[in-house]
């Protein structure tokens, strides 16, 4: 975690040439971080990731606040093997991030430690959607749930966004409060691991909890 820590820092200190919303090295930081505790969940990963096109990270208008969507530029034709999640593939993945994010991302607003952490943490649960592997149906298609502001749980609580949920949550709870993540993964269950990271970063961030 100090490793982690001190590499943002002087990250932030240095101000590298940004491209994107976020530097190139720091996105290899996060990758290695969500596959990570992606594995300590037991969260599956897909197969065929090094077939996927080169993942980019851009801002947009249209999003603001700390919202990111993980999207496949090309649409449906850019996900390959559709019907198999064992070799299904993103020929141009990438994550929207709105400019307020990008403005954190690449440190313009100067922000706090707790800021930048959400920030990262953001990138992550897109992330995890990046690698999860999953039926179609589900995670892009017909039988994911769409967010609708009065479905909190209900949206939550579906596979694809529970999982995405728990990694954000575990990277940000192991920056913040290290000893209240040791509490947490104490339990056996890990469905149950899952839910408490939600509510803890829940409540970190003025949240109401999901789950008993």
């Amino acid at each position: 975690m100090f490793k982690f820590i001190l590499f943002i820092i002087l990250f932030l200190l240095a101000k590298p040439y940004i491209t994107s919303a976020i530097s190139t090295d720091m996105i290899e930081l996060l990758k290695k971080e969500t596959q990570k505790i992606m594995y300590i969940l037991n969260i599956e990963k897909r197969q065929n990731i090094s077939r996927d096109g080169e993942l980019r990270v851009v801002a947009c208008d249209k999003l603001t606040g700390y919202n990111a969507n993980f999207k496949i530029q090309s649409g449906s034709k850019g996900i390959l093997n559709q019907d198999n999640p064992d070799s299904m593939f993103y020929l141009d993945p990438y994550i929207l991030t709105s400019n307020d994010l990008k403005s954190i991302l690449t440190n313009e607003s100067k922000d706090s430690k707790f800021e930048v952490l959400k920030a990262y943490s953001v990138i992550v649960h897109e992330l995890t959607h990046y690698y999860q592997k999953g039926e179609f149906a589900y995670i892009h298609g017909n039988k994911y749930i769409k967010y609708n502001e009065s479905n909190d749980k209900e949206y939550v609580s579906q596979l694809s966004e529970l999982d995405a949920h728990a990694v954000q949550s575990y990277f940000f709870v192991k920056n913040i409060n290290p000893k209240g993540l040791e509490k947490i993964l104490s339990h056996s269950s890990v469905q149950v691991i899952k839910e408490r990271l939600i509510n803890e970063y829940r409540l970190y961030n003025s949240q109401t909890k999901l789950y008993e």
